[in-house]
């Protein structure tokens, strides 16, 4: 794989490679694995491989690691997944489709065991994974290579078609959001960098979109994610006594938002080795509940964490699995028994620049817009209410929050 990205590199760029005494630090876990069969390859080391450009440009070696990337993404065999005995200590792996036979039992001790499994998951962290939800391994591959594909070969002028979407009613907005447009540091005060990655932003209805078969896979992938988010939303507000009649308002005329993110491979200028540098700013959903798909970084670098017993732990991506953490709607419905945990995605350490490249699609579960909801006191997003209210409508709680988001945008470009 390695050698044909060189041969890609000088087909498209005409220049001579020359084999010379020298080092370079980038994909070694595909070499060893295929020298030596390994099957737990070291992925961030330094190999040699007596090679580099003539003209001796950093931006040469940088162009022929984006090429591996790419080439490494479209396959997750290649990609150093994480085992299930490297999640976090406390977090849980939830086996949905066993947990859903269990729930359904007409054995009460059964279904209780299940039901205090579900309680103890979503209580502890805030954070959980999910297993055997529904979505192959396969399907995420073909969505993640077509995306990339689809979104690396836009014109300028669908570029800024898609960027300029109308909203939907709530003023969610829908397409493109190119790398650096937002800012979820600015938006919740707690720093000022931008979101390092591009955006494409997909509902149930007012979407944009270049082509036919991108809106058809966006429907697709939509559909998949919103079935399972259903499925375990009902599961979560039976093991936590929710009022049933809270739990059809959450479920019932929902409007959820699916976002591919695609960030690209950090530059060393934008890493730091003294201090944590972001490529999203550390934040709370404000949703019901989120479902993560996440592609580690061809570099093996764990680039989410969340904030656990107060300190910051990373969530690797495992195969096949899905990360599930709740919204500060389901923690005022639950009581505050439900952390919406804070998480962040951060940039690597200069050397572990090339390869950093990360994929994700996260699925927020929005309530309908007249559901009516308290504000749990230490939310970052108390801010939006008027003085001295202290329950508001989702869909009005909503706006404000997108209000000062866009602000935040025209503020920096002004």
């Amino acid at each position: 794989v390695y050698a044909q990205c060189i041969f890609d590199y000088m087909h498209n760029h005409l220049q001579f490679i020359q084999v010379q005494c020298g080092t370079v630090t980038a994909h070694g876990n595909i070499l060893d694995s295929l020298i030596n069969r390994t099957s737990q390859p070291n992925f961030a080391r330094t190999i040699p491989l007596d090679t580099r450009v003539r003209d001796k440009q950093s931006k040469r070696l940088g162009e022929i690691s984006q090429l591996i990337t790419l080439k490494m993404s479209k396959s997750s065999e290649l990609l150093p997944w994480k085992a299930k005995d490297d999640a976090p200590a406390g977090m849980h792996i939830v086996d949905l489709e066993k947990e859903l036979r269990d729930s359904n039992q007409s054995d009460a001790a059964v279904r209780r065991a299940c039901l205090d499994r579900i309680r103890y998951a979503c209580t502890k962290t805030g954070f959980l994974y999910i297993t055997n939800h529904g979505i192959s391994e396969n399907e995420f591959d073909e969505y993640t290579a077509a995306m990339q594909k689809d979104l690396q070969n836009l014109t300028e002028e669908q570029c800024e078609r898609l960027s300029h979407a109308s909203p939907d009613p709530w003023g969610i907005p829908r397409g493109l959001t190119r790398t650096g447009n937002e800012s979820t540091a600015k938006v919740l005060k707690t720093g000022s960098s931008v979101d390092y990655c591009t955006k494409f932003t997909w509902g149930a209805d007012t979407n944009v979109y270049p082509n036919d078969d991108f809106r058809d896979r966006m429907d697709k992938m939509f559909s998949a994610i919103q079935r399972i988010s259903t499925t375990l939303l009902k599961l979560l507000c039976d093991a936590l006594e929710i009022d049933n009649t809270v739990t059809d308002d959450l479920v019932t005329d929902s409007r959820g938002v699916l976002r591919f993110l695609d960030y690209p491979d950090v530059p060393p200028e934008k890493c730091s080795d003294e201090e944590v540098a972001l490529r999203m700013g550390a934040h709370p959903d404000l949703d019901v509940i989120t479902l993560l798909y996440q592609r580690p970084c061809p570099n093996g670098f764990v680039s989410l964490q969340a904030k656990i017993d107060g300190q910051w732990v990373d969530i690797p991506a495992i195969r096949n699995t899905i990360v599930v953490n709740f919204g500060e709607v389901l923690t005022a419905v639950s009581g505050d028994r439900v952390p919406a945990t804070y998480h962040r995605v951060v940039c690597p350490s200069r050397d572990m620049s090339a390869g950093s490249a990360r994929v994700s699609f996260p699925f927020f579960w929005n309530p309908k817009s007249d559901f009516r909801m308290p504000i749990p006191e230490e939310s970052k997003f108390s801010h939006f209410l008027e003085d001295g209210k202290t329950h508001t409508t989702f869909g009005s709680f909503l706006q404000k929050a997108v209000l000062a988001i866009h602000s935040s945008e025209s503020a920096e470009e002004k």
